[in-house]
């Protein structure tokens, strides 16, 4: 496995790990009680959910592939956290992300990085998922 983290180009690896640094760091906050934090961690969550489906998304466009249940995999994510948003409970809503962010990395993991000719991109999503999901389980922890 370690092979396959060394594989992934460095500039893609310093953007990701970037991202997970900006999570970590707005979790922190929002656990001190910062409130503004807590909803700048709720839009950055979102946030990139939604550009890991938009990258599934230009996999299929890449690929011409148009099947409806790919489709909907893709863009069903989206919706639901969308809906997400007009959940009065915060704690709700941290559920519903560690579910949906399980629920994409499914797709990664069964289909797309099978599909796709890059042979690092499943370690970084393994790399990054893994950390997001130890922050968003942590934030959820400490909300009960």
């Amino acid at each position: 496995m370690l092979r396959k983290f060394q594989k992934i180009p460095k500039a893609v690896l310093f953007t990701g790990v970037s991202g997970l640094v900006l999570f970590y760091l707005l979790g922190a906050l929002a656990l001190m009680g910062d409130v503004a934090a807590m909803a700048l961690l709720k839009i950055y969550t979102s946030l990139i959910l939604s550009f890991l489906c938009g990258v599934q998304w230009a996999f299929l466009a890449r690929l011409d592939y148009y099947g409806w249940v790919a489709q909907i995999c893709v863009i069903a994510p989206v919706a639901l956290f969308l809906g997400a948003f007009y959940v009065p409970s915060t704690l709700l809503f941290f559920c519903l992300s560690i579910a949906l962010y399980i629920a994409v990395y499914g797709a990664d993991y069964f289909y797309f990085a099978k599909v796709v000719d890059m042979p690092w991109y499943l370690a970084l999503r393994s790399l990054l998922t893994g950390g997001v999901l130890i922050l968003l389980m942590s934030v959820t922890v400490a909300l009960v």
